[in-house]
């Protein structure tokens, strides 16, 4: 991509069309990155490794949460923030494990996410894994780990019959806040230090 690319404004409706799939070839790598972080933390499948996982993800996603949805201007674009608080569903996971009294290891350092477009970017990630979450519940479930069992899923749950809904306002309020090629890079800046922190993460829990 060009230098000149970047302050070249962007018309809504060639955004509309790419800015999701945009983001989807720009943060590719350190996407794959912390998908293969999580599926060897989590081989071979069972209670304690799937414990670990929820602990590793609660250790970054307290002050991710707290960096994104105390930022007045991420609620403006996002005013339904307080719906895609995922803390207590990972505390809820962690307590019908048995490990709600667990302590658990500093978490990674969390990429700068000074603006607005940046701190999108973070969502962008987060509210991608809560998308993705289901299809590892199966993976988890086919296994035997949690089969049958609501106990210690709502993380990987997601939104239940609200996904489809809050995925589109999503990616509406993503589409909306990118006005030109610069705004692009700075969400895919935002959404690239996530996945990276994820994977940290992640594989900082995996023995």
């Amino acid at each position: 991509m060009g230098h000149a690319a970047a302050t070249e404004p962007v018309s809504h409706s060639k955004i509309d069309a790419s800015v999701h799939a945009w983001l989807r070839t720009f943060t590719a790598e350190a996407h794959a990155r912390a998908e293969q972080a999580v599926m060897r933390a989590l081989a071979p499948l069972g209670y304690e490794r799937y414990g670990d996982y929820l602990e590793r993800v609660l250790a970054l996603y307290e002050p991710l949460e707290q960096a994104l949805w105390s930022s007045a201007a991420l609620r403006i674009v996002l005013p339904d923030a307080d719906l895609r608080r995922k803390v207590p569903w990972l505390r809820e996971d962690l307590a019908a494990l048995g490990r709600e009294h667990r302590a658990f290891a500093a978490p990674p350092e969390l990429p700068s996410l000074e603006t607005p477009l940046e701190q999108l970017g973070a969502a962008y990630v987060v509210e991608g894994a809560t998308l993705g979450g289901r299809v590892l519940l199966a993976r988890l479930r086919a296994s035997g780990v949690l089969h049958g069992s609501r106990r210690g899923a709502r993380f990987l749950s997601g939104y239940g019959s609200q996904g489809a809904a809050l995925w589109h306002a999503f990616r509406s309020a993503l589409n909306g806040a990118a006005c030109c090629q610069a705004d692009w890079t700075r969400i895919g800046v935002g959404a690239v230090g996530t996945f990276r922190a994820y994977e940290a993460a992640i594989a900082a829990g995996a023995r």
